[in-house]
């Protein structure tokens, strides 16, 4: 295990993360216009996410790890799609502000309201409200295949979503040596998906992750991610 590798690509992702967050709202999030913000939010939501998560795998708290990667997993995916996919955005746009408008409510009550706002049935309310905006039947699986994410789908299936239902545990992720075999996966996964959101952001603002005159995407993460994956890939 390049134990040297993965504390730098770590730094590095952090290091972004933590910085583009001032970029995003003074340069870009009132000047993109309304539609836009819907996206950038998301990206923010995606940026906190994989600050915490480099935090957490420092920590070597990978049950936490684990869940904010699951949750980084969609957030990209739905960054991507509304960048690629322009005519989505007026139904995502739609079906989150009625979300907001319902948060409140009962869940009985919610899936009534999203079953008569949508003609939905009601054990599809949502599901429907979460995915239904790219198109009727769709659920997480389907959107993160939708945005090309096939190898994380497969991977996701292995280890998150068995981590989520306690069917891996903390203590089955150590192996004989004392180390921590999904380490590697962890961190691979999380450093495709950083770099699906980073090109996300570059076409949607055009900025190049220059700060204080360091390429810090290209010339110093893209750098660690060949040396990451010139390794094995983590395994499904």
């Amino acid at each position: 295990m390049d134990t040297d590798l993965f504390r730098d690509i770590l730094a590095s992702m952090h290091s972004i993360s933590h910085d583009i967050t001032e970029i995003l709202y003074l340069r870009y999030f009132d000047k993109l216009g309304n539609e836009n913000k819907y996206i950038l939010s998301v990206m923010l939501d995606a940026y906190k996410s994989v600050e915490v998560f480099c935090l957490a795998m420092q920590e070597i708290a990978l049950v936490q790890a684990g869940a904010l990667l699951r949750q980084l997993t969609e957030q990209v995916a739905i960054s991507s799609i509304l960048v690629e996919r322009p005519e989505l955005r007026p139904a995502y746009i739609d079906h989150h502000k009625f979300r907001t408008a319902i948060m409140d409510l009962e869940k009985e009550e919610q899936k009534r309201r999203i079953s008569e706002n949508y003609g939905s049935y009601k054990r599809e309310a949502f599901p429907y409200l979460d995915y239904g905006w790219i198109e009727k039947g769709y659920n997480e699986r389907k959107m993160l295949m939708f945005a090309g994410f096939n190898d994380i789908v497969r991977w996701k299936e292995a280890y998150l979503d068995k981590m989520v239902h306690c069917t891996i545990t903390s203590t089955s992720l150590v192996g004989p040596n004392q180390d921590y075999p999904i380490t590697e996966a962890f961190i691979q996964i999380a450093s495709k998906l950083f770099d699906h959101l980073c090109v996300a952001f570059h076409n949607l603002t055009n900025f190049a992750f220059v700060f204080d005159g360091e390429d810090r995407f290209n010339g110093v993460f893209r750098e660690l991610y060949k040396r990451l994956f010139s390794k094995s890939a983590p395994k499904a």
